[in-house]
């Protein structure tokens, strides 16, 4: 996806001043549908940024948009509702997982599937409470966890956290659409003479665009507080 004038001015700057990349952020969004994708219903992407609503277009990539619609048409889906994983089922005989227990959130039904392979996909915190859940003899702390460090050393994902700025100049550039990503500065490793001692990588992401209705709001605000003070 284009960048921005500022965007591309900033990627000429970093480059020329700091030797870093800047690059657009990679976002698995169709830009150019291929058959296999309209065979399932998806369309190109609309410029609209409203992904976190759900795309009903398909464009963006999801399990309801591509990957359900591919294995309802081998006619072997099954999908249950309403049912919430409690734990992994172990295979005491081969030490593998050999199905899920599930809970109905309406009936409290109890319920079990066997398949012959389990994909966990339930997030960095939803997987690691099913994998503490599934407790057997051979995994008393829960199924993997030889270590003892499941559900320790958890890592967040940082948003909003930076600095922000109006950018002079570019009155008479304009872009098409409401982009879903961002620019990125590619993670590196710091290899400098840190004097904290900190040998750990640094990734960006950021972007300049045109202020949307709220600016009026955000000026209001920022009137009130300076008219409090």
């Amino acid at each position: 996806m284009a960048m921005t004038a500022p965007e591309l001015h900033l990627k000429k700057s970093v480059a020329q001043k700091l030797n870093r990349p800047i690059t657009i952020g990679r976002v698995a969004h169709l830009t150019k549908p291929q058959p296999w994708h309209t065979a399932l219903g998806r369309a190109t992407c609309q410029f609209r940024n409203r992904c976190s609503r759900g795309c009903p277009f398909g464009a963006y990539f999801s399990s309801l948009a591509a990957t359900i619609p591919a294995a309802r048409q081998t006619n072997r889906l099954t999908i249950v509702h309403n049912a919430i994983v409690k734990e992994i089922l172990l295979d005491s005989q081969g030490q593998k997982a050999k199905g899920v227990r599930v809970i109905d959130q309406n009936t409290m039904e109890v319920r079990e599937f066997y398949a012959k392979v389990i994909f966990l996909n339930a997030g960095t915190i939803g997987s690691t409470s099913i994998l503490m859940n599934s407790k057997s003899a051979r995994f008393p702390n829960g199924l993997g966890n030889d270590s003892d460090q499941l559900g320790r050393n958890l890592m967040d994902h940082h948003l909003s956290v930076g600095a922000r700025a109006d950018i002079e100049g570019f009155e008479d550039d304009y872009y098409f659409g409401a982009r879903p990503n961002a620019l990125y500065i590619p993670r590196f490793r710091n290899w400098g003479n840190d004097k904290r001692g900190y040998l750990r990588g640094f990734g960006y992401q950021g972007g300049a665009s045109r202020a949307d209705w709220s600016r009026g709001q955000l000026k209001r605000d920022s009137a009130l507080i300076l008219k409090q003070k």
